[in-house]
């Protein structure tokens, strides 16, 4: 394996761009997603990607992986899965249909380790020189469940060619403490040699958009800052990409199952791309609202909220800003605040909650929205 991996992966990434093989006009690909840079100008680390399903993610990726397997742009990657119980099958699932539809003569086998800390994956190409049929093995990489990540401290060495890891459908059925997991694992994968500390380990992460709140975005600090309608966000250190595959929405449309099932959430957030698990009514920045007074102070955990009012609008609006002089502040925090119901009744939710019923309440983002909704309803 090239001893830079950053130079290996911006090489790979580039050869995306030309790549007929991924590029399609129904749906998407990975290459400008790839080829992105983050906030700072520099490759980015981590790669998100969001969209209704049956948009491409997981196939375009899978196709682009085995293509730098089998061609020597990749040497080893690393499939993550959420725990140790669903990792069986798991690179199997993800790599199938695209090993069926354009490298029939592969398939992937499975090596467990006794620990069932992780699995070895071999990329098999069955070849027949006319003296009988000749399996030649390629090790693939390893699956890895994020539960077990842990125990793989010690081993470092063993994933030192290691170019990439993946995560499909990052989004739901969390494992405890999963974002940890996660960077712990991506410790132990990029841990440098000689007198390097770490190296440059790209990690792709797809899924369907389920909710803005989850842990990673959390985390990346992404939650308070998409919107709805957002397409592209960059950071220091990752890029995301949301988008909606109209092909496979207007497939999906034209479904009898869906059409039966026009109204269920589940099925607009799939065809749609809407959160599903998120309600962005409500949300808006203020817009010549005129002059807004702070009149109280919310901590949540870490985050704080300023609760204004816009007298020339006639808007109540809970912003990420707020008054440090304020001296009307209070605990929202659920871990913290045992009788939320009392809480409930004090004035400014009391104010707040007439007010939202009106309709004149307004949140700067959905974080805020859920922290102050959950005292409120």
């Amino acid at each position: 394996m090239s001893k830079n991996n950053y130079e290996q992966m911006k090489k790979f990434f580039e050869r995306l761009k030309t790549l007929d093989l991924i590029k399609s006009d129904k749906f998407w690909c990975c290459a400008p997603l790839l080829n992105t840079r983050d906030l700072d100008g520099e490759m980015p680390e981590i790669f998100i990607a969001c969209s209704n399903r049956t948009g491409g993610k997981t196939y375009n990726v899978t196709l682009a992986l085995i293509y730098g397997i089998i061609n020597g742009y990749l040497d080893e990657i690393v499939v993550v899965c959420k725990s140790k119980n669903r990792a069986k099958n798991v690179a199997m699932g993800r790599f199938e249909a695209v090993l069926r539809d354009h490298y029939p003569e592969y398939t992937i086998k499975e090596e467990n380790v006794e620990s069932g800390d992780y699995i070895i994956l071999h990329l098999v190409r069955c070849v027949d020189y006319g003296e009988g049929v000749v399996e030649e093995d390629t090790i693939l990489g390893y699956t890895i469940p994020l539960n077990t990540a842990d125990n793989l401290k010690d081993y470092s060495a063993l994933f030192r060619n290691v170019n990439l890891m993946f995560t499909d459908e990052f989004q739901g059925n969390y494992c405890p403490d999963e974002v940890n997991k996660w960077a712990n694992l991506h410790t132990t994968i990029a841990r440098g040699e000689k007198d390097k500390a770490t190296r440059y380990v790209p990690c792709i992460l797809l899924s369907n958009s389920i909710s803005i709140e989850n842990p990673y975005f959390s985390e990346l600090g992404i939650t308070g800052k998409l919107q709805s309608n957002t397409k592209w966000l960059r950071g220091h250190g990752f890029v995301l990409q949301r988008f909606r595959n109209e092909f496979s929405a207007q497939q999906q449309r034209e479904s009898r199952f869906n059409v039966a099932l026009s109204g269920n959430k589940q099925i607009q957030s799939n065809i749609d791309n809407t959160w599903l698990n998120d309600d962005f009514s409500c949300i808006e920045k203020p817009d010549n609202w005129g002059r807004g007074y702070c009149h109280h102070v919310f901590q949540n955990g870490d985050e704080t909220y300023g609760m204004y009012y816009y007298p020339d609008a006639g808007y109540f609006y809970i912003s990420r800003t707020w008054d440090k002089t304020c001296k009307s502040v209070y605990n929202i925090s659920p871990n913290v605040v045992e009788d939320i119901p009392t809480l409930r009744y004090a004035p400014p939710f009391v104010t707040l909650r007439e007010k939202y019923y009106k309709g004149v309440v307004r949140f700067c983002d959905i974080t805020a929205k859920s922290a102050v909704m959950n005292v409120l309803t």
